[in-house]
């Protein structure tokens, strides 16, 4: 009777403890087959041939002969491209492009301590610039068609999406360098020429047409993609871990080993400054879109107002006094309790924190300043017609409102017609009659009303004479109506 009680009480619990060691014994084996899984899927060292990848690096370093020549066809198909506004030419020309070599070579020489290599991939890396910016300025400096494309305009700053296409085409394309029996090595290159090629051809259209601006921002871009591309080259070799380069003399190894930290270095600086910068002015006009879209793009106008939302202007400048700008044209003005209202949610709402010192400019017009909208928007036509990615809708608006404004002007600009002529009587004993109109007048560049009016004298009145009244009516009416341009025709009856 108690060995059965003795049974009963050890059973239960011996039966528990074997289930959960089989419990721990299964978790651990799922973790260890998920673990290997995930080695198999994502390690990329036992397939990596060292050698033959370094070998492969160097060879694409130097350029001279067959590689200039298609460096040189390459520049040219991606100016064309660019030039006319075509991402399916830009592309095809990247699939041609040897740019790759020199980069790589920088950042693998960093990684393993090889000052030769170093220095022929900065020597090769100097030829490569050199020979893209001239064919490039070659092109946009003789080629008939110089337009401000879309295509172009895009790389004369840079932005997050640029650095990472940077980053993560030069990670792509020293990981597939690496595997073990690599297809054609040009297709990797696209990845490169994709951050590249189009930033060193904007440079040359900068040069070409005198705008050093254009040329600077495209070359910065140029730079800060080529040091992402080292950095991820730099980064990869280390994780393979590729041997070191070993120099017999220890004095001299230690030089180097010192000289490829400090450089590796210097890259890495400016890279995660240039990261941080461009990830800020990234999150800032995120921001600024969205304060837009629940300020002005819900504010309902009653009248005859209208918002531009293809003019809104958001600029960063590094954090110091970014500016917001919005246009909006017609009679109807945004009340000023409003736009107060703007400026201090822009300030003090945490959803807009980043946006705290910029500030916001409205440009609106009213019914008694249609002189200024119309002046405005002529020079917003001329300045940004080239500028616009859909220019032909865009510039056929802005067309169909110069002529609105110029419309709403003419009937507007009354003039106290009955006064001046009782003035102008009373003035000129000699004055027969005065007529008035308006004329609307075009050099092909701008459009212009303009008042005109026309004086008739007396008959037997001198030449000399009538000319002189003339004179000293149109001094008279300028004054009279405040207005310079107003013209006069005189003669007598």
């Amino acid at each position: 009777m108690s060995d059965k009680l003795n049974q009963d009480n050890i059973t239960p619990t011996e039966e528990p403890k074997e289930s959960q060691e089989a419990v721990k014994k299964d978790a651990k084996g799922l973790l260890e087959s998920l673990r290997r899984f995930l080695r198999e899927l994502l390690d990329i060292r036992e397939n990596t041939d060292q050698e033959a990848t370094k070998e492969a690096i160097i060879a694409d370093i130097p350029f001279k002969g067959h590689t200039s020549w298609i460096l040189i066809c390459s520049i040219f198909i991606a100016s064309i491209g660019l030039n006319a506004n075509s991402t399916a030419v830009v592309i095809g020309a990247m699939l041609i492009s040897p740019l790759m070599g020199p980069i790589l070579g920088l950042g693998m020489s960093l990684a393993i301590n090889d000052i030769d290599t170093l220095r022929r991939s900065l020597k090769n890396f100097g030829v490569m610039v050199v020979l893209s910016v001239l064919t490039a300025y070659l092109f946009f400096e003789f080629f008939p068609i110089q337009d401000e494309s879309s295509e172009l305009l895009a790389r004369t700053a840079p932005d997050i999406r640029d650095v990472l296409i940077a980053f993560f085409g030069g990670l792509a394309l020293v990981i597939a360098r690496a595997k073990k029996g690599t297809i054609a090595s040009v297709i990797f290159g696209v990845a490169i020429a994709t951050a590249l090629m189009p930033p060193l051809c904007t440079v040359g259209f900068g040069l070409a047409i005198g705008n050093p601006g254009y040329a600077l921002g495209a070359m910065y871009l140029f730079i800060i993609n080529t040091i992402f591309i080292a950095l991820a080259t730099f980064l990869t070799i280390k994780l393979l871990k590729f041997p070191m380069v070993r120099y017999v003399n220890s004095a001299k190894r230690r030089r180097i080993a010192r000289i490829a930290s400090v450089v590796a270095l210097l890259v890495m600086i400016p890279a995660g400054y240039t990261f941080y910068n461009v990830f800020q002015e990234s999150m800032f006009k995120k921001q600024a879109i969205e304060f837009v879209s629940a300020t002005i793009g819900k504010y309902q106008f009653t009248g005859g107002g209208r918002y531009l939302d293809n003019f809104t202007t958001i600029e960063y400048n590094e954090g110091e006094n970014p500016i917001i700008e919005l246009v909006c044209m017609g009679n109807e003005v945004i009340p000023a309790n409003i736009i107060a209202s703007w400026n201090t949610m822009l300030k003090e709402d945490e959803d807009y924190k980043r946006l705290s010192n910029a500030e916001l400019h409205v440009i609106q017009g009213a019914q008694n300043e249609q002189g200024d909208q119309l002046k405005y928007i002529n020079e917003l036509y001329e300045s940004q017609k080239n500028q616009l990615s859909s220019k032909a809708e865009k510039i056929a608006f802005l067309e169909a409102e110069v002529t609105r404004l110029q419309r709403d002007a003419s009937r507007q600009k009354q003039i106290p017609f009955q006064d001046i002529s009782a003035e102008a009587k009373a003035n000129y004993e000699n004055l027969v009659s005065l007529q008035y109109d308006n004329a609307v007048i075009t050099d092909f560049n701008k459009i212009d009303t303009l008042s005109i009016f026309e004086v008739k004298w007396k008959e037997g009145i001198k030449q000399s004479k009538i000319l002189a009244e003339n004179k000293r009516v149109h001094e008279w009416l300028k004054v009279r109506l405040k207005d310079t341009t107003i013209q006069l025709r005189g003669s007598s009856k």
